[in-house]
């Protein structure tokens, strides 16, 4: 029995005019571009759960084309929502020809009917507890329409995901996810909706067998840890990062503004590999921010954005910042503010997306209620591209703002800046 499991292309951009900004750009954007161009660890997880006597192919349609006429029994397609239409047409081609397509992941979980149109089966939520009991339906020829699980995975039962399955050549960044679930619930986002808001993770022995499976594959890895927020629990964090000390690693993680508050762990962390942390401030306005969590969270740590900024980055790790625009609070004055913003605190690589109301976050069943989301097809919702309708700019203003945005931050003059910037400070830390 042979199953191929498939990560769908999803399209950086459809805008044409940012991917020449893009593409002009390219020399101070390939770090972003090699953030987008890694495999995540769904699928090998899958890989992981199935039983021996299958033969599984991952292919991913960013470097491999999709053989429709291999005998496969099975075709198993994870998807977020900017991959959806690529998945239905992969789905539906397989489907014409006989194969029995399960499809998942996020989008698949938030609207699981429509998913369904398109497979045969659709997986709800997380697929480590029904995956096995699937693949025995499989086998029955008595599969379900519908798969869902009932409660969290416990993450310290999970096995090393297959990544000899990769092609190694393909990646020079590995994707690794040590826990799920945030506590944030930011408007925008799916992520609290569908893990959960308590953060669950791996044991230490766990993460560091696997860094050490993966290291057998590229010895030379750079990790990205996918965890929406790996700090949460700084007592984990913290013995995490004393056993990452000595494996000789380069790696990015995921964390929120209130790291800089510990200006110990910070060194920890330089000293352990990290290099990049990713940063959502989403805004510099405080009616924005007001809007974004329930609780406030982010607009108390507003005042704090340029010394919390200025204290990550003293120690030799750069910010990925990322920012929204289109926010309700947007106006064309406060998105030249944010560039100022920007360009001020010599933010290592910024990151401006434009607002994205994923199905399945509060975000989307506000401006549907509010009548503002456009019919456009999910392969438009790249954060490059307007899929609403603004407060108070045009969707047109709105997509011509991202453009002037991003011409000014990734400016020569400006990644010179910051690039003399961060000289200086590697230069102040090889004195200390």
């Amino acid at each position: 029995m042979k199953i191929g499991l498939i990560n769908p292309k999803g399209l950086k951009t459809n805008d044409n005019n940012l991917a020449e900004i893009f593409q002009s750009t390219s020399n101070f954007q390939s770090y972003t571009d090699s953030l987008s161009g890694a495999f995540g660890t769904g699928l090998l997880v899958i890989a992981a759960l199935t039983p021996d006597y299958i033969k599984i192919e991952i292919i991913d349609e960013n470097f491999d084309d999709i053989d429709y006429n291999k005998e496969y029994a099975l075709i198993g397609i994870s998807a977020m929502t900017h991959q959806a239409s690529r998945a239905y047409e992969i789905a539906d081609e397989f489907r014409r020809r006989g194969v029995v397509v399960a499809i998942g992941g996020i989008h698949a979980t938030v609207l699981p009917d429509e998913a369904k149109t398109h497979c045969d089966s659709v997986f709800i939520g997380e697929a480590e507890h029904t995956w096995p009991a699937f693949l025995e339906d499989v086998k029955d020829g008595n599969i379900s329409d519908f798969y869902k699980s009932e409660k969290a995975v416990d993450m310290t039962s999970l096995p090393t995901p297959r990544y000899e399955l990769l092609n190694k050549k393909n990646y020079n960044v590995i994707w690794m996810q040590i826990g799920r679930g945030c506590p944030h619930d930011c408007e925008f986002c799916v992520a609290s909706n569908v893990y959960g808001y308590k953060y669950r993770h791996k044991t230490i022995k766990q993460i560091i067998d696997e860094i050490e499976f993966i290291q057998t594959i590229w010895p030379n890895v750079r990790l990205n840890f996918a965890d929406d927020n790996l700090f949460l629990n700084r007592t984990f964090s913290k013995k995490l990062v004393e056993h990452l000390k000595g494996m000789n690693l380069r790696w990015f993680a995921q964390t929120d503004i209130s790291i800089a508050s510990d200006e110990k762990f910070l060194t920890e962390l330089k000293a352990a590999g990290c290099t990049t942390l990713f940063i959502g401030f989403e805004s510099i306005s405080e009616i924005n921010l007001s809007q974004i969590n329930k609780n406030s969270w982010k607009l108390k740590q507003l005042k704090n954005y340029p010394a919390a900024i200025e204290k990550i980055q003293s120690k030799g790790i750069g910010i990925v910042g990322a920012f929204i625009i289109g926010l309700d609070g947007d106006t064309k004055d406060t998105l030249k503010e944010l560039t100022d913003f920007i360009l001020d605190n010599n933010i290592f690589i910024p990151q401006i997306t434009v607002l994205t109301p994923l199905p399945g976050s509060r975000l989307y069943e506000r401006l549907k209620r509010e009548n503002r989301l456009t019919d456009l097809p999910w392969s438009n919702y790249t954060f490059t591209e307007v899929n609403y309708i603004p407060k108070n700019l045009t969707g047109e203003e709105l997509q011509n703002e991202l453009h002037e945005i991003y011409k000014k931050i990734y400016s020569k003059e400006s990644r010179l800046q910051v690039l003399k910037y961060f000289k200086n400070i590697f230069k102040e830390l090889i004195t200390l």
